[in-house]
């Protein structure tokens, strides 16, 4: 007959072993994870090691020219781009996104200018991405007729004693007193000239809409109250602010400055695809580059 002390040192006993054996089957398990996880091959890792190393090297030697509108993600890896650059360009592409020019790239891949300077000349852009039209003379031009809705005053309405008045520093009281300018028009010049900085033509009255063209004559310039616009120091804000600079026109100036650096003159806008001739030409007398 078992006594009531020999069951209870049993009891332990088997308690005892079954922890022993929890053990020894953790310890086997955990071992067998860790050599299926990570195997102790010393040729696998010493492969693994040269490929990263050469993944790493080979875009500062690579010498093919490649397409951005159809290169894949291990060219562009090769290219030097990181991941977050190449899910970029590869999500641009998806939405029928293309690139005309290697400067366009550079800018929607966020490339620095140490990229875009080891990278601009490899890339080439296929033929079929080309824009068809690059001379902005071949765009066929459009005939608009405005109506004519100038009201014209009595002739009595305005005194013919002021022979001139000065644009840019009169008030609107003293824009007023030309012969077809009222209290609308003057706001309009007043607003005009402070976006463009100052007039430096009387000429440039005409681009208000539906300006009296007739009062233009009575008008006369000091060029030197033009506040000229910083076209290097200019935040992007500051650039669309200007009538004569639109949006993606800003966009362009600001990206050369982060590709290229400082701009010495205008000409490198003329090749954007933003910039027509005539848009440097009317820039010109408000730009200055220090």
């Amino acid at each position: 007959m078992i006594r009531r002390t020999d069951s209870r040192v049993v009891l332990i006993l088997t308690l005892l072993l079954c922890i022993a054996l929890a053990a020894v089957f953790l310890v086997s398990k955990c071992e067998f994870e860790h050599k299926r996880v990570a195997p102790s091959n010393p040729e696998t890792n010493e492969t693994n090691d040269t490929t990263e190393q050469s993944l790493s090297t080979v875009h500062s030697t690579l010498s093919t020219p490649f397409d951005p509108n159809t290169a894949d993600s291990l060219t562009l890896a090769l290219a030097g781009l990181a991941p977050w650059q190449i899910r970029r360009v590869l999500n641009y592409r998806a939405k029928n996104g293309f690139y005309d020019s290697p400067e366009f790239f550079a800018m929607q891949a966020s490339l620095n200018r140490k990229q875009f300077g080891e990278l601009q000349p490899l890339i080439q852009i296929g033929e079929e991405y080309l824009p068809a039209i690059t001379d902005i003379s071949q765009l066929p031009k459009r005939n608009i007729t405005r109506r004519d809705t100038t009201y014209h005053y009595p002739s009595n309405y305005k005194t013919d004693s002021l022979s001139s008045v000065c644009l840019n520093s009169s008030d609107t009281a003293a824009l007023m007193r030309v012969r077809g300018i009222g209290p609308y028009f003057a706001r309009r010049i007043a607003d005009y000239r402070d976006r463009l900085g100052g007039f430096h033509s009387p000429e440039q009255l005409a681009e208000i809409e539906d300006f009296p063209i007739e009062a233009i004559p009575y008008f006369t310039i000091d060029s030197t109250t033009i506040e000229p616009l910083h076209i290097n120091d200019a935040s992007l804000a500051q650039l669309r602010r200007h009538p004569y600079i639109s949006y993606y026109q800003a966009r362009g100036i600001t990206d050369y400055r982060r590709l290229h650096g400082r701009l010495t003159s205008l000409k490198p806008l003329v090749i954007s695809r933003h910039f027509a001739p005539d848009d440097t030409v009317r820039l010109k007398p408000y730009i200055t580059y220090l």
